[in-house]
């Protein structure tokens, strides 16, 4: 069986705002590996424009991307809401894995 695996990207024009999300990020992430040791974790920032085009058109604030899916922007999150986000995202991967082992 697949490992679960996070892809999170913090999108963010402005480096102040990517690392007050990765802070938050990092503190959900240490709840998470408590609940799921297993889980595979890869962290990228976001800065140039054209890449966060892709994924919001919000760029005054920071953006946060779990997994190809925009889960927020235009806002800073609390730990509590990203903790969830990769709790939903850990959980839909374990899904499409088991369904793909049954094919």
């Amino acid at each position: 069986m697949e490992r679960p695996t996070l892809n999170i990207k913090i999108c963010g024009y402005r480096k102040a705002q990517r690392y007050s999300i990765e802070r938050s990020v990092r503190t959900a992430l240490n709840m998470i590996q408590e609940n799921y040791p297993e889980v595979q974790v890869i962290i990228q920032q976001i800065s140039e424009l054209k890449e966060i085009l892709k994924y919001t058109q919000v760029l005054l604030y920071p953006g946060l991307v779990v997994n190809r899916k925009l889960v927020c922007a235009g806002r800073f999150p609390k730990y509590q809401e990203i903790y969830e986000w990769l709790e939903k995202a850990i959980t839909e991967d374990q899904q499409c894995t088991k369904q793909k082992e049954k094919e």
